[in-house]
């Protein structure tokens, strides 16, 4: 391969393996923001009260937290593309789950699956940065990579609050749920292309 054909293969790799990577967390930070966006209809619409909600809310802190620490040991033995694809599915799924489910005890099981799934974004993510990235290249892609949270944030409470203010909060998370598992197929779709760029050019 001539040395301009593996610059454009080098760049067509990192442009999808950060498109992958970004959309990835987009997707991440509004699926764990549903349930916040959501919770003033969920307090009107179920009767609940604001300690059920903090029980929720406390099941998510935990199971995320402990989840972000296993998922950078686990990014060491498994493909951190297939724990990002996954983890934006299973996450988008938990949402879904979390829609159907009635009682504080599955509420609050949903939810804590959710915070262990949402763990394996981020770490999975700095993983692929520097796999896929010269030291030069990563603090830009980094840079730019810091802004999803960004889009996601003011993005996504608009989208959530809209849907369910023409349907309810259970439709709202639902789709969602149904849209971040979507989102994930891409994501695999793209990083995969981008894996197997890096292997041609190797070849």
């Amino acid at each position: 391969m001539s040395s301009s054909g593996g610059a454009r293969s080098d760049r067509a790799r990192a442009v999808l393996l950060f498109v992958g990577m970004y959309l990835a967390c987009v997707g991440f930070v509004i699926l764990r923001r549903t349930f916040p966006v959501l919770i003033p209809e969920f307090l009107r619409s179920e009767g609940a009260n604001t300690v059920m909600v903090g029980h929720i809310a406390t099941s998510f802190a935990a199971s995320y937290g402990v989840s972000k620490f296993a998922a950078g040991i686990a990014s060491d033995y498994v493909s951190p593309a297939v724990l990002l694809s996954a983890g934006l599915a299973l996450s988008g799924a938990s949402n879904a789950l979390f829609a159907c489910s009635t009682s504080m005890v599955a509420l609050a099981a949903a939810w804590s699956v959710n915070g262990i799934v949402q763990g394996l974004g981020w770490p999975s993510a700095v993983k692929l940065m520097q796999r896929g990235f010269s030291k030069r290249g990563m603090s830009i892609a980094w840079t730019l990579l810091s802004t999803s949270s960004n889009v996601a944030g003011a993005l996504g409470p608009v989208a959530i609050a809209f849907a369910a203010q023409k349907s309810d909060w259970r439709v709202s998370m639902t789709l969602f749920g149904i849209g971040g598992a979507v989102l994930a197929a891409g994501c695999a779709v793209l990083l995969r292309a981008s894996q197997q760029l890096e292997r041609g050019a190797g070849a």
